[in-house]
């Protein structure tokens, strides 16, 4: 998948959650724990190499926050609230993307200040969260 905008077709996303349902669910949870950080969708911009955004029917976000998807069905897999899942997404949003920010410029003053995430970051956050628990309970 290459940058620009694109209009997600429902049936490959679809594919695209139950190929991830059957991954997570492989997986023992401590290797979970540990590769979370590190899973991504075919939406991942790639540190920024890719550009663009997405809509699903009338859901859209960009390809950074689409990428989240993922993460919430990885937060439900592991039995997380929707509030402890979207905690890490607020945390690794401050740490890995604020910090380094504040660090090279010296200014802290709004290091501080949330919501780290996006409103999108979570809309898709959440879209995953509860495809995971649906496509749990049609096991």
């Amino acid at each position: 998948m290459s940058g620009g905008d694109i209009t997600i077709d429902p049936s490959q996303f679809g594919d695209m959650a139950i190929a991830i349902h059957y991954d997570i669910n492989n997986r023992p949870d401590w290797s979970l724990s540990i590769l979370k950080a590190s899973m991504d969708t075919p939406f991942w911009n790639y540190y920024g190499k890719y550009s663009g955004s997405g809509c699903l029917n009338s859901v859209c976000g960009s390809r950074s926050e689409i990428n989240y998807f993922e993460q919430g069905m990885i937060s439900a897999r592991l039995d997380q609230s929707i509030e402890e899942g979207l905690g890490t997404v607020n945390t690794w949003k401050k740490y890995v993307h604020r910090l380094p920010e504040a660090i090279k410029t010296g200014d802290f003053t709004t290091f501080n200040n949330g919501p780290y995430a996006s409103n999108n970051t979570y809309t898709w956050f959440k879209l995953g969260y509860y495809t995971e628990i649906i496509l749990s309970a049609t096991k």
